[in-house]
């Protein structure tokens, strides 16, 4: 039976593939530009500007998105009222633990340190908690395109503040022309530092992407979809306990797929690999966690146990700290389905 959007509302959910700068919402925007003293277009043309269109005809258009907010995360007040309001945004979702990933270099356009960057960002993400009782923590993203001396120092800040809310760190931008493989060194330091790490993988169709990232030691994969229907990559993935960051609005977006009835969804649930459900940027493709549930159970009809299910398994792959992951699971567990 498919269910009402307030009883998907109302189940506690775990996100962990969420984007800061794409999922700064119209108003906050307003905020930081009447801050700044910057004009905005219309709201029509601001929301033309900040959300792809439905026909969207690839994911580097996709990622055009983006340039049109990032002027406006250059600051510390901007990047701490972006945090806040994102734990706001996940709060009407229900969602009890988010992952929130960003990459620290794109924000030093007016001279911010990386320190100041990530500090700011902790700062919303404290503050949204005391308000709106939601845990999080940060996973810092390296940019496909930039240097390896780049990239190493979003390691080594990760290592810096691994005890301070930073839990693992990511590889995103242009996966076609920037395959994982190219970053083989940088993440054989990451994994002997410790630092878990997930990698946008298969988002442009290869398998091989995907089987590369988990050989180079990531516990998840963003998006990951590119496996769909190759039975080795998918049996590589499934052997070591592989959790996929599904993000059904964006992937149609981006043309990942071609329609949603090719979301390999069910395919990687009876294959026996964990997912977990995502809204990758809420701005950028116009969603919220509970419209993503629904666009699930609209097409697989999904039980509430199911959906607890996949929850508990988002809490064990992430990368919240030991205590957190207990006290979350807790949370999870008590949810009653019938």
């Amino acid at each position: 039976m498919k269910k009402s959007m307030d009883m998907l509302k109302e189940c506690p959910k775990v996100e962990l593939h969420c984007h800061l700068d794409g999922s700064v919402s119209p108003d906050v925007l307003k905020q930081i530009a009447g801050v700044e003293n910057i004009e905005l277009p219309s709201d029509e043309l601001l929301i033309k500007q900040m959300q792809a269109p439905e026909n969207c005809s690839s994911l580097a258009y996709y990622l055009h998105c983006f340039e049109f907010v990032l002027p406006f995360l250059q600051t510390e007040h901007a990047l701490e009222l972006a945090a806040y309001d994102l734990i706001r945004q996940a709060s009407e979702d229900h969602i009890i633990y988010i992952e929130v990933r960003f990459a620290p270099m794109l924000h030093t356009q007016k001279n911010l340190t990386l320190d100041q960057v990530i500090q700011a960002v902790s700062k919303g993400l404290q503050r949204g908690k005391k308000d709106f009782l939601v845990e999080s923590n940060m996973i810092l993203c390296m940019m496909r395109g930039s240097s390896d001396e780049e990239n190493k120092k979003i390691i080594d800040y990760a290592i810096s503040y691994r005890d301070h809310g930073v839990v693992g760190i990511d590889l995103a931008g242009n996966e076609a022309e920037f395959p994982p493989i190219l970053y083989k060194e940088l993440f054989a330091y990451a994994v002997e530092n410790q630092i878990s790490f997930t990698i946008h993988a298969g988002e442009c169709g290869s398998a091989q992407h995907v089987f590369d990232s988990i050989s180079l030691g990531a516990t998840r994969i963003g998006h990951g979809v590119g496996m769909k229907n190759d039975i080795e990559v998918m049996n590589y993935a499934k052997k070591h306990h592989i959790l996929v960051e599904m993000c059904p609005t964006s992937n149609i977006q981006t043309k990942a797929v071609g329609a949603f009835s090719e979301f390999p969804f069910i395919e990687f649930v009876n294959y026996g690999i964990a997912v977990s459900i995502n809204t990758d940027n809420r701005t950028v493709s116009g969603t919220t966690l509970t419209e993503e549930y629904h666009m699930i159970d609209s097409e697989f009809e999904l039980t509430l146990p199911y959906l607890k299910q996949f929850n508990l398994q988002a809490i064990s792959a992430s990368f919240a700290y030991p205590e957190q992951k207990e006290r979350l699971k807790k949370i999870i567990e008590s949810f009653k389905v019938y």
